[in-house]
């Protein structure tokens, strides 16, 4: 009669008790590896097929830089009006031609002030949201904000760079938006910031 009880290793036989576990284990990490590299797959193939499809913006080096500024307001309104006031003094300004900024479902009794701030500045975008409320799921939401808005304009009016910025930032030289843009534009760079080190930083750009 066959008995449910594991068989025990002989001695001399070669065969470890605990090795049959540690296979088994193994085995499993395996699996979830292969099943992780698959959604892997199922996520990147289409977002490679939306890439490929994607149609660049033609870019003349002589073309003044276009800059769409997306920002993630939670709960601090107070910072946000600090950094658009200081914004508002950049000699460069013009050069943005949008700003999208998303509000996180704030708690700090800021929304009258971002809806006056989007019914009255035609340049200014205000999206709402109520779940996912991370910072990367914000400015996720404010990029597909700013490619509905200019879902029907000509090439050469969109935005050529997209300006990522926190509430909390200070422009506090008026040529910092123009120093940052020509260094994009001089290098073609694909990413361009602020350094940050380890205490003060002796140069700062904003």
């Amino acid at each position: 009669m066959a008995q449910g009880r594991q068989k025990r290793a002989e001695p001399g036989s070669g065969v470890r008790v605990g090795d049959a576990g540690r296979r088994g284990r193994a085995d499993r990490l395996g699996a979830m590896r292969r099943r992780a590299d698959a959604a892997v797959d199922r996520v990147w193939a289409p977002t490679a097929r939306w890439v490929a499809r994607a149609e660049r913006a033609p870019h003349r080096p002589d073309a003044e830089p276009r800059l769409a500024l997306i920002t993630v307001n939670f709960s601090t309104t107070t910072y946000l009006k600090l950094m658009l006031a200081t914004l508002a003094e950049q000699r460069a300004l013009a050069l943005v031609k949008q700003v999208i900024v998303v509000d996180n479902a704030s708690r700090d009794g800021g929304q009258p002030f971002l809806h006056v701030l989007a019914d009255r500045a035609a340049r200014v975008d205000l999206v709402e949201r109520r779940r996912f409320l991370s910072h990367a799921h914000g400015m996720r939401a404010g990029v597909a904000a700013l490619r509905r808005r200019e879902h029907d304009l000509p090439a050469d009016e969109r935005a050529t760079h997209l300006l990522f910025v926190d509430t909390d930032v200070i422009w506090r030289s008026p040529d910092a938006l123009l120093d940052l843009t020509s260094a994009a534009v001089a290098t073609d760079a694909a990413l361009a910031g602020e350094i940050r080190l380890h205490g003060p930083n002796p140069h700062p750009d904003i």
